[in-house]
């Protein structure tokens, strides 16, 4: 098993930055004091049972913690502007933030800062009591660090534009238990059960760059934003099949994916009649890619090199080798919104949205798998995967608001959806060429959406709701390619057995 450390990394920098901005920053800029506040804090639990259920109910651990709880400085800058810091810090806890905040009214503001917290996690599995059956093969403590480094500066000057500018680094990096448990058959003649405890390992980075735009012309709102983000991941599922059994075996599932965002948006606002209409218009584009990497692996320890003939394999351990694929989609978003105030008591809001998506992926691997016994042969075959699929989506709505009765709310909103789309799939061995799977399918839809309802506030912070809620939805499949005969005697109706679903 691969063990993973958890060294405290950056808190250190961040708690020297806050301690550094309290030195340093009233003499270099000539601030006043104007707040100082700090507030320490100490707990701890004597804890007479299971120390990693306590840990993820409570979300502390069993131990002596402490530190600042929260710390608040501010200063007078100049003629009005002002200087805030704050954070706090728990040691132990693994609980920390460092904020720093410079703000010039009707000129903008610069602030930075860090933030990590920890989420711990039971790794127990299950429990069948038949025969008190019950696994742990790894250490259950498992915890995950969530970081989250910034940095803003925004332009708030009057008569132009207001510019905000935010760089972002996010990163998750630890351990976490699976929903998807492995397998015994030491039940006592009751059969196998899943009741194995899993886990995953974690390691993910994310950089972000927003920049926007805003704008009033008039009595028109308009505003402009662009979005790029990068990502890295590189995650492990951790299975146990069968322990303590002569066909025990560990499976890791690798998960490697990096990927790059682009998305660009831009909205409008224009009140018409005293403000009694309001319409709205906005455009998104957005267009990610993706790398894709991995592998799954049955083998005699986690983290293994692919044996073909490993002791315990066992039919049908299927797997996958040297995945190496990508996947692309393109999304344009266009919304109408208008708002009217017949009276002041009703709220009348139609809407449109259209939506048009391109997906298209391929990759290359190897497919592994086991036959049947006495000789359990392994097999790989090199496999070929590509698809693509667009959809175009138009949604309309409409909803009413009425507030004439005292302390009543009534509402009620309709939604008709239309989509129109095309799905083509193909898997093919590379070694022969030959077409193992293939489907064309043209994939038409419309849905129909109703809520009416009311609320009533008898007293403050007391409200009585009611809401009846309806929903349609059809799928038209027309299959025009598939590699399979759906005609009896075939048996295989996969991958175009649809031909229409009603929801």
């Amino acid at each position: 098993m691969k063990i993973v450390e958890f060294p405290r990394r950056i808190w250190q920098p961040a708690f020297a930055l806050m301690i550094a901005s309290v030195a340093l920053v009233s003499p270099v800029v000539g601030a006043e004091p104007l707040v100082s506040e700090v507030s320490l804090v100490g707990s701890g639990a004597f804890l007479n049972g299971n120390d990693d259920q306590f840990r993820a109910r409570h979300g502390v651990p069993p131990d002596l913690i402490g530190g600042v709880e929260d710390l608040y400085m501010e200063w007078l800058w100049g003629d009005a502007g002002t200087i805030r810091l704050d954070g706090h810090g728990i040691v132990d806890a693994n609980d920390y933030l460092a904020r720093v905040r410079f703000e010039q009214p009707d000129k903008g503001y610069v602030s930075a800062g860090y933030r990590e917290f920890r989420t711990w996690y039971d790794g127990t599995g299950g429990f069948f009591p038949q025969n008190a059956a019950m696994f742990s093969y790894f250490d259950e403590d498992l915890r995950l660090d969530r970081g989250e480094s910034w940095m803003e500066a925004g332009l708030r000057t009057p008569d132009i534009p207001e510019l905000t500018f935010r760089y972002t680094h996010l990163s998750r990096d630890g351990q976490k238990n699976a929903l998807a448990w492995g397998d015994t058959n030491l039940t006592g003649g009751f059969g196998a059960r899943s009741i194995v405890p899993a886990f995953w390992n974690i390691d993910e980075k994310r950089d972000r760059l927003n920049i926007d735009i805003a704008h009033t012309l008039a009595s028109t709102r308009v505003g402009a934003g662009f979005i790029y983000e990068t990502s890295t991941i590189e995650n492990s599922r951790n299975i146990r099949r069968n322990p303590d059994e002569p066909s025990d075996r560990y499976v890791t599932q690798s998960d490697d994916v990096d990927s790059d965002l682009y998305s660009g948006h831009a909205y409008a606002t224009r009140p018409f009649l005293d403000e009694r209409v309001i319409m709205s218009t906005s455009y998104s584009y957005s267009s990610l890619d993706n790398r894709l990497g991995g592998s799954r692996i049955y083998g005699t320890e986690f983290d293994a090199t692919y044996d073909p003939v490993y002791s315990g394999r066992q039919p049908f351990d299927t797997g996958f080798l040297d995945l190496d694929g990508s996947t692309e989609i393109d999304a344009h978003v266009g919304t109408v919104t208008l708002q009217g105030r017949p009276s002041d008591n009703l709220r009348a809001t139609a809407g449109v949205r259209v939506e048009r998506q391109d997906v298209s992926g391929a990759s290359r691997f190897i497919a592994t798998d086991v036959g049947f016994p006495p000789a359990l042969p392994s097999t790989q075959e090199p496999l070929a995967v590509k698809s693509d699929a667009d959809q175009l989506g138009f949604v309309q709505s409409f909803e009413l608001r009425y507030t004439g009765l005292s302390n009543w709310v009534l509402y009620t909103r309709g939604e008709w959806e239309q989509d129109d789309g095309e799905l083509n799939e193909r898997v093919l061995q590379t070694a022969t060429l030959a077409t193992t799977l293939e489907r064309g399918s043209d994939i038409d839809s419309t849905g129909q959406k109703y809520v009416a309802g009311a609320t009533w506030y008898p007293l403050r912070r007391v409200n009585v709701g009611g809401r009846y809620w309806y929903q349609l939805r059809k799928f038209d499949f027309n299959n025009h390619l598939d590699s399979t005969d759906n005609a009896p005697p075939s048996t295989n109706r996969y991958p175009a057995y649809m031909t229409d679903q009603d929801i």
